[in-house]
């Protein structure tokens, strides 16, 4: 019976050690994003780079206009028109985008849509 226990108390030794191993998922992610939202660009320039600020600037930052009306596809590679933009309509290209053929251009409402460069002007 000793034996029996001293094999109890050993074994009900180690349960706080075990604990729940989902507990403190909710904590350590709020605590994540309250860091990683709270001082981006001081980190930034804290670490002397501009790494983590450029990281979270989105690069279709150039407005442009469409001349005519102009269709829009999902994919460059896409041959029928999913929709229109209008003359007046605002999208974003990034500031590498070609100047001829489709390119990637961004809503106002953050779709990402394929359009002819030559339909756009900036603004």
């Amino acid at each position: 019976m000793n034996r029996y226990a001293l094999l109890a108390f050993a074994s009900l030794g180690f349960l706080p050690l075990a604990g729940c191993q989902n507990s403190g998922t909710a904590e350590t992610s709020t605590t994540t994003t309250e860091h990683s939202s709270a001082g981006a660009s001081g980190s930034a320039a804290a670490a002397g780079g501009t790494a983590a600020a450029s990281a979270s600037a989105d690069p279709y930052a150039i407005a442009y206009t469409p001349t005519v009306d102009t269709s829009w596809m999902h994919t460059a590679s896409d041959t029928n028109s999913s929709g229109t933009l209008h003359p007046g309509d605002t999208v974003y290209l990034r500031s590498d985008a070609p100047s001829s053929g489709v390119v990637a251009a961004k809503t106002t409402d953050g779709r990402l849509v394929y359009v002819r460069a030559s339909d756009l002007k900036k603004k």
